[in-house]
């Protein structure tokens, strides 16, 4: 980047170019609020689309004006306002990362919305519940509580509530990477959010589109999209969408090496991001910016984006903080004054009574000692009794557990050492002595050996090094590439953040994968030669006790693989896969980890089955 566009940048991000407080549709808001000062129930959705407007443009008031709404709410006793004020809440708690409490406060909302039949306010709570699960990458929820939201919507022929439930949907199968998916239900929410006339939705799902569009190297129809959701942005001055929008043209550029337009639309972005003072938005783009710089070798500017990233995000997180801290601190002094003036009329009520009934409360109290004193004995016998029987149980489902796991890795060594791959072996390296290849079959041998060692060593351990699991890996795969006249190729990578002798994994969990895709993806590849790559790295930075194995071939996909075996009666079949996942559940269940297993199907922009990928997630020690 030319120094010249740095230091317009810089002094833009110090505050030198001016910077508009919050977007025109919040001002017109704010302007109603002044001139209508009137509690009524108008202006309890007035206060809670402030507040929704400001989540991420200005936070610290966006707590002011949630709690102003619940405040109006109880002033009206209004039931409807009660709901949208905690959803205010539960959308701001999530923003801070908080999804317990963010999750507590829509559960808090659709009790009351489900109990008044508030249709619109139940919709939103399972949308952002759904959104919540997303951000937890938990996408099964995920999608179980869209779904849900999207049924209530299309029994209501709420249209835009369809569009936006679509929408989200949609994002999931987006971020799966299953963009075939993704891109039927944005298509489905077009129309939708089209004949809502909303353009503030309209410009979310036409960018979605492009995303996906890009996705399929259908870059064209992706520009297009993108385009006109600016339009419908720049119609309602919906300035995020615009950024967004900016955003995935840089993305769309950036694939096509088309470096220069890909920095044109991310400056535009940084420019909006300042301009309505959206440190969100500034600290997304400035990392975006970093990205690029790195793309073109231009390393300074990249570094100069990244420290901006940071130094914007961490005053953002902070503003963020402050302003939740001093939400929960005015919560509680209301809290503490309601209980004060329960307990002053409590206490009035008490003297009054006292003066009629002394002698009666007297007798009455006695009585009551006794009986919480009898009912005290007998809930401690009981609580005692039921926390013995919950050991017991406890400790019989650990033994049942322990057992089933050990009779699960029996089973998956003697899928490993099965008879078949056994016996090829052994007629390989008589081939090999008989071919007069004594070097090959000695080095065959001897690879052999070491693998049936590194197999019946692993069996008795319910956790390997990592770097043992890959030795073993390598030699089951040299073997099979030597047998097979090196009909395929192999790779195993470790990411740098992994240190493989440090940490371990459950054995003989990859294996039966890298065995099906032998035998069913490369062995049947007429053309070009096979591949198999396995790839270790991080699940989540965030969580140390999970890891990733991903498994992916060029072959020729489990659908064709799946015919061929129909056709000719094959008769290998990797029985090691079926124990392989039953393992990894009993094991996810007793260290209480999420472990999961994926399947994808690999498929080229023209629909041609490329091979196959395997995603698990495997705990570590």
């Amino acid at each position: 980047m030319k120094r010249a566009l740095v230091l317009l940048l810089w002094f833009v991000g110090s505050g030198w170019l001016p910077a508009q407080a919050q977007n025109a549709f919040v001002d017109s808001l704010l302007q109603w609020l002044d001139t209508h000062p009137k509690v009524d129930t108008t202006r309890v959705y007035t206060l809670h689309r402030v507040s929704y407007r400001l989540s991420e443009i200005d936070p610290g008031k966006a707590w002011r004006f949630a709690r102003e709404t619940e405040q109006a709410a109880n002033q009206l006793d209004y039931d409807r306002g009660r709901v949208l004020a905690n959803i205010n809440y539960a959308i701001l708690e999530g923003q801070d990362g908080k999804f317990d409490r963010s999750t507590d406060y829509y559960l808090k909302a659709l009790k009351i919305a489900e109990r008044t039949g508030f249709v619109r306010g139940i919709t939103i709570c399972y949308n952002n519940i759904g959104d919540d699960y997303r951000e937890l990458k938990d996408y099964p929820n995920a999608l179980l509580y869209a779904h849900r939201a999207l049924e209530v919507n299309r029994a209501s022929r709420e249209t835009r509530g369809q569009a936006i439930n679509l929408e989200l949907i949609g994002s999931i199968y987006y971020i799966l990477k299953d963009y075939r998916a993704s891109l039927k239900y944005y298509k489905e929410a077009l129309p939708l959010a089209l004949s809502s006339k909303d353009r503030y939705v309209i410009s979310q799902v036409l960018v979605g589109l492009g995303k996906n569009f890009a996705a399929l190297h259908d870059y064209p129809n992706a520009i297009r999209n993108i385009h006109e959701a600016i339009l419908h942005a720049e119609e309602e001055h919906e300035n995020i969408n615009i950024i967004n929008a900016y955003r995935a043209l840089a993305d769309v550029y950036s694939d096509q090496q088309q470096i220069d337009s890909a920095q044109y639309y991310l400056t535009q972005a940084m420019q909006l991001a300042i301009e309505m003072n959206s440190k969100v938005e500034r600290s997304n783009v400035a990392l975006d910016l970093s990205a690029l710089f790195e793309k073109r070798g231009q390393l300074d500017s990249s570094l100069w984006y990244y420290k901006e990233y940071k130094a914007v995000s961490d005053s953002f997180l902070n503003e963020k903080n402050l302003a939740h801290i001093s939400f929960i601190q005015t919560q509680f002094e209301t809290e503490i004054k309601e209980e004060e003036n329960k307990k002053l009329r409590g206490a009035q009520y008490l003297k009054d009574r006292e003066l009629k009934q002394k002698n009666l409360l007297l007798l009455a109290s006695a009585i009551m000692v006794c009986l919480l004193i009898l009912s005290a004995i007998l809930i401690y016998k009981a609580i005692q009794t039921k926390q013995q029987q919950k050991l017991l149980a406890e400790q019989r489902r650990h033994f049942n557990l322990q057992q089933h796991v050990h009779e699960l890795e029996l089973r998956a060594l003697r899928s490993q050492m099965n008879p078949h791959f056994i016996f090829n072996s052994m007629n390989s390296i008589r081939n090999f002595i008989l071919q007069q290849n004594p070097d090959e079959a000695s080095d065959y041998l001897a690879k052999f050996a070491s693998l049936m060692r590194m197999i019946l060593d692993s069996s008795t351990q319910t956790f390997v090094l990592l770097e043992d699991e890959i030795k073993m890996l390598e030699l089951y795969l040299d073997l099979e590439a030597l047998r097979f006249s090196d009909k395929f190729q192999h790779r195993i990578v470790v990411d740098t953040t992994l240190d493989a002798s440090d940490i371990r994994i459950p054995p003989m969990m990859v294996q039966p994968f890298i065995e099906n895709a032998i035998w069913h993806g490369l062995l049947n590849k007429k053309e070009g030669k096979g591949e198999i790559r396995v790839l270790f790295h991080d699940f989540d930075t965030d969580n140390t006790n999970l890891v990733t194995c991903q498994i992916e071939d060029n072959g020729i996909g489990r659908v064709k693989a799946a015919e061929i075996k129909k056709a000719k009666l094959v008769e290998h079949q990797s029985r090691g896969i079926h124990l392989t996942m039953q393992r990894l559940q009993i094991l996810g269940d007793e260290l209480e980890l999420q472990t999961s297993t994926q399947i994808i199907d690999l498929y080229d922009s023209e629909g041609h089955a490329t091979g196959t990928r395997v995603m698990m997630q495997l705990p570590v020690k």
